[in-house]
This record gives structure tokens, C-alpha cells and sequence, in this order.
């Protein structure tokens, strides 16, 4: 049976409702990757302040950030981004409760205080870099499992002389902080005091495959390298106990 003029306007009608919608797809891809916007801050001040960037603009999810010497950005607002950098001798600090919502990562070459506010990392294997001259703090506000995204998310790289200080964990019982972090570690400060009361925190043997290649303090803090009985080959660097409090 031959084709009739019927079935060829449906077969071409058909075709070209399927390209119209490859051509839209293609379309809103491209326009969804081109709306991305690189801001990078002109001056010391507030995260959603638009005069903080350049380009000029409040940042939103997609925009990546970069943070240069000398400034300080204040996550005074809830915000979502794709990504920030933060440059050496750059600083990234949060008000009270304000939470900063990255897709793809962080890289901190400068200072990140991470204190009574929050960071979360939406995406798994999502990059977690402290640089050689990055410091960061841990002190969240949402100090629990759904608070540490940027750790049991993340894909860890901490350069030999960077800085980690963790004062506050969200579970010193059973999540030793190798457990949480791929790679090893530079410098490593921690504290287990909280509400006057000092936590054992057992590592299990992690710093033994999580090596700290810098100086491991120990500030007003319990640590117990392993319980298991498996430590065998363990490598610290430096051990440094603060004061009285520091037990290792």
C-alpha cells in the first residue's frame, strides 16, 4: 500500500513537532549554562549587597564567587551559589543563623569562618579545597549530621600547610573526622569542650590511612587515637597540647 498525502503531512507534521522540541531543549540548555555569572568582589561588605561585585548584581544559584585580598564577605542573608573561591588573604564570614547554599564546592586559599552560621553542599563528590594558605573554621549554628554537608558530601583536598580547626562536631560518640574526610590533612586543630563538659572523641584509627602532615593541636580536648586495636602505623607530623585541658 503506498503512502498517501495524508500520511505524508502527519509523518512531516510529526518531524517537525519532534525538532521544535530539540530545538527548545537545546535552547534552554544553552540559556541555563549561559545565565551563570562569575562575580568577583570590588570591595569588603555584605554577600547580597550588589555593589560587592563585578559584575554588579545580587549573587543567585549559578553565580560563582570569587573573593579577593583584602576583602571581607559577610554571609549576612541566605544565599545559593554554584560555587566560591576564595582568594589568599581573602575572608569569608557568616552572621548569626545565615546559611550559605553552594552546588559545586569551595575553595578557601584565605579564611573561612564558618561560625554560628551554616554551609551546605547540595552536590556528593562536590569539591572541598583548603589552599596552602587557607584557614577554616568550624563552629556552625546547625552543629548536626544535615549541618556538615561540606564534609560527608564533600570530596576533601587540604594542602600539607592549610589550616583545619574544628570546634564543635556534630557526634564525638561514633564520627571520628577521618571517617568524613577523603584525603589527609595540613595543620588540624580541635576541641571537644562544649557546655563545660569535656567529650572523648575516639579517631578509630583513621588518622593512620588520613594522615596530618602538619601540626595536630589538641585544644581543651580528648583524643583517642584508636580502641580498636588495629593502630599500627600511625603518622602525626607535630603534636601540639595546648594547655591542661588537652588530652591525647
Amino acid at each position: 500500500m503506498g503512502i498517501t498525502a495524508t500520511h505524508s503531512i502527519t509523518f512531516h507534521r510529526k518531524y517537525f513537532s519532534i525538532r521544535l522540541v530539540l530545538v527548545l531543549f537545546i535552547c534552554l540548555f544553552s540559556f541555563k549554562n549561559s545565565s551563570a555569572v562569575t562575580r568577583v568582589s570590588v570591595s569588603s561588605g555584605n554577600i547580597s549587597n550588589a555593589t560587592t561585585w563585578q559584575p554588579s548584581g545580587v549573587p543567585v544559584a549559578g553565580d560563582l564567587l570569587q573573593i579577593q585580598n583584602n576583602h571581607t564577605i559577610i554571609v549576612n542573608s541566605d544565599i545559593s551559589v554554584q560555587s566560591v573561591t576564595i582568594d589568599a588573604g581573602g575572608s569569608l564570614k557568616w552572621l548569626s543563623n545565615k546559611k550559605l547554599t553552594i552546588n559545586n564546592g569551595i575553595i578557601v586559599n584565605g579564611t573561612a569562618e564558618i561560625i554560628d552560621g551554616n554551609i551546605e553542599l547540595l552536590q556528593n563528590n562536590g569539591f572541598f579545597k583548603i589552599g596552602a594558605t587557607g584557614t577554616v573554621i568550624w563552629n556552625p549554628a546547625d552543629n548536626t549530621t544535615a549541618g556538615a554537608t561540606i564534609f560527608t558530601k564533600g570530596k576533601e583536598e587540604f594542602h600539607p600547610t592549610s589550616t583545619l580547626i574544628i570546634n564543635k562536631w556534630y557526634n564525638y560518640n561514633s564520627v571520628p573526622l577521618g571517617s568524613v574526610v577523603s584525603g589527609d590533612f595540613g595543620n588540624l586543630s580541635v576541641t571537644t569542650l562544649s557546655n563545660g563538659l569535656l567529650f572523648e572523641w575516639d579517631q578509630n584509627n583513621q588518622f593512620e590511612t588520613h594522615q596530618i602532615l602538619g601540626t595536630f593541636t589538641i585544644d581543651q580536648g580528648w583524643i583517642v587515637l584508636d580502641k580498636s586495636g588495629t593502630i599500627s602505623n600511625t603518622f602525626i607530623n607535630e603534636i601540639n597540647l595546648k594547655n591542661i585541658n588537652s588530652y591525647l
